[in-house]
């Protein structure tokens, strides 16, 4: 119980680090109103969905606008998680960055599993990286991305987006990312983000990986309950000359079949912890 507690008050720290003390404040009553629910579920959601408004997020020296409520009305899929769970984790927490020391220059960014864009916002306002392309089959989240792409003025290169799986072929519901580069002109990718659910076993070991050598920078999120097979993952990666390491949710190291984040990069300079694994 002592540790979930220090976990839920860092994650409020971050908040208040990120969004001010205005947002951080609010944020702290809401958490205050729901300890019960919080400590049942183990996490802050409910805290999340009792906000309301716009965030202005301090992140890396840049200012990202997130109208969390305009989002959410956006959005039509019902029981959906609220936005401002994506603040928190994405643009407070960082989830997909912590893994690395260091980025170097950016000028491509893909996005598979974009959800309602959130990273790809990230990505696009936060990093301001010029060219962001982003896979997601649920169609409803593109409406989503649309209010967060107009709050922050994106350009039409940092809004490609396509309404389809990301697999293992290219076909009407699926895109490999040989085929998204094709699309949309793409010779080679700065950083690659993954979260598709499970999906990642068709996209590295089915879908022609050797997608790989357009990669210098890449982050997992895993499914290990939907049978990522990891392992062979990090075997097919550490062959295309990447350096990985492996996470829990908490950035932490932790043996392959229990791990839920990955980060892989060329040089493993850039990587934040020790490599599991690296090139032959």
């Amino acid at each position: 119980m002592l540790a979930q507690v220090r976990k839920l008050l860092s994650r409020i720290a971050d908040v208040w680090r990120s969004c001010g003390p205005g947002l951080g404040i609010t944020y702290t009553i809401a958490v205050l109103g729901h300890v019960r629910p919080i400590l049942r579920r183990r996490n802050l959601q409910p805290a999340d969905a009792a906000m309301s408004g716009t965030a202005r997020v301090a992140f890396r020296g840049r200012s990202v606008i997130v109208p969390f409520s305009d989002t959410d009305r956006a959005n039509t899929i019902s029981g959906d998680s609220p936005t401002f769970s994506g603040i928190r984790e994405i643009l407070c927490d960082e989830v997909y960055l912590r893994g690395f020391s260091k980025l170097g220059s950016l000028e491509t960014f893909v996005d598979l599993g974009a959800n309602r864009g959130m990273v790809s916002l990230m990505a696009a306002a936060g990093l301001g990286i010029p060219k962001v392309c982003a896979v997601e089959a649920q169609a409803p989240y593109s409406a989503c991305f649309d209010v967060l792409a107009e709050a922050n003025g994106l350009s039409p290169d940092q809004r490609n987006r396509v309404v389809k799986f990301a697999g293992a072929v290219d076909d009407d519901e699926t895109i490999t990312v040989d085929g998204l580069c094709q699309q949309f002109g793409v010779e080679s990718i700065d950083f690659l983000k993954c979260d598709i659910e499970g999906g990642e076993n068709a996209v590295v070991l089915d879908g022609a990986p050797p997608f790989l050598h357009r990669v210098r920078l890449i982050a997992m999120e895993l499914h290990p309950e939907a049978g990522t097979r990891t392992a062979e993952i990090v075997d097919e990666m550490t062959s295309a000359g990447f350096h990985v390491c492996l996470t829990d949710p908490d950035g932490i190291p932790i043996e392959t079949a229990r791990a839920t984040y990955l980060f892989g990069s060329r040089d493993a300079g850039d990587l934040a912890l020790p490599a599991t694994a690296g090139p032959a």
